[in-house]
């Protein structure tokens, strides 16, 4: 039986516009954060957004919890087109997915010991009839990840890194969501940590169904943690498949060289590397057809046009004239 798609995205765009003057402004360009990408998330599985920074992944993740307005396309989540949620039905949205930060550092209230942290949500939706049920509550989610019952009235500063991860991931599931967006939910965290986080959202998912997106540039993350992976290039899907068939066989070539470069921990395999020629386009007004075709061994005159977003193989997508055979 196929699973439902939970969340689905159609022709996506986010544009930020570059103004000039003072008293009268008017715009002279535009970045191109995010331009015209579609894609779906299944129940229950985990999505993996990767690319170079400035690809547009955090910026995607930010338009499918409404933090950011599209500048065209649409966002279903359960199917519901989230451009038409009326004011009185945000908070049953909100409360449906959630976000755990990139840096956790800055994403936790210094003033705000971790019961008042992870019981806000709680009490926003009144998901506790008093005080003592909160509180049980609240330290039971700090158990599920991972946090001692001593540390409930202690205060951000006092927490290691990945101690502060946890917090957000507790926070988070506080309002029991069915969707967890998670920016780069590792990469501030130091390598030894990084393996306890990846392998707590793991069982959580496990646990209490969960639905993922993760946003991450590490593809050694993504490999551990994904079902499907989602390429971004300079605001454009460049390529879309389950984990295994993307990295033992992508067909753009941007792709091919992103996998080149992922280290092999075994010194007797010698892998080509790929080394890219130029630079990436700016995002600012960027020149028509593939964004990758300056950069691009294969490129040719047809490359001035823009390859359409197709599925080449069975839940296999590229955008590119000349997929690289399997």
């Amino acid at each position: 039986m196929a699973k439902e798609a939970v969340i689905e995205v159609e022709e996506l765009t986010k544009f930020f516009p570059i103004t000039e003057g003072i008293i009268r402004q008017r715009e002279v360009g535009r970045v191109h954060a995010v331009d015209n990408i579609t894609f779906k998330v299944l129940r229950g599985e985990t999505l993996g957004l990767v690319g170079e920074s400035g690809c547009g992944k955090t910026t995607t993740a930010r338009m499918l919890l409404r933090l950011l307005i599209p500048t065209k396309g649409k966002i279903w989540i359960k199917g519901m087109e989230i451009s038409q949620i009326k004011k009185k039905d945000m908070p049953t949205f909100r409360k449906s997915i959630q976000m755990v930060f990139q840096d956790p550092y800055a994403s936790l209230n210094p003033r705000m010991t971790v019961y008042d942290i992870i019981s806000e949500g709680m009490d926003l939706y009144k998901l506790a009839k008093n005080t003592r049920e909160k509180e049980e509550k609240v330290l039971a989610l700090m158990d599920t990840v991972g946090l001692a019952p001593f540390h409930i009235y202690r205060y951000p500063h006092e927490f290691s890194g990945g101690q502060r991860q946890r917090i957000g991931i507790a926070r988070a599931l506080s309002v029991n969501p069915e969707i967890i967006v998670a920016d780069e939910p590792v990469s501030a965290l130091d390598v030894s940590i990084r393996a306890q986080i990846l392998n707590l959202l793991d069982d959580l998912q496990i646990s209490l169904g969960l639905t993922y997106i993760i946003v991450a540039h590490d593809l050694s993350v993504i490999r551990h943690v994904a079902d499907r992976v989602a390429v971004m290039y300079v605001g454009k899907m460049a390529e879309l498949s389950k984990t295994d068939e993307l990295f033992n066989n992508p067909r753009h070539p941007y792709t091919q060289a992103l996998m080149s470069a992922v280290p092999i921990p075994d010194p007797t395999i010698k892998k080509e590397r790929i080394i890219l020629r130029g630079d990436v386009p700016t995002p600012v007004n960027p020149p028509p057809g593939c964004r990758f075709k300056g950069r691009c061994s294969y490129a040719t005159k047809k490359c001035e046009e823009e390859p359409p977003f197709e599925e080449i193989s069975p839940e296999h997508w590229v955008a590119c004239w000349y997929p690289l055979s399997t």
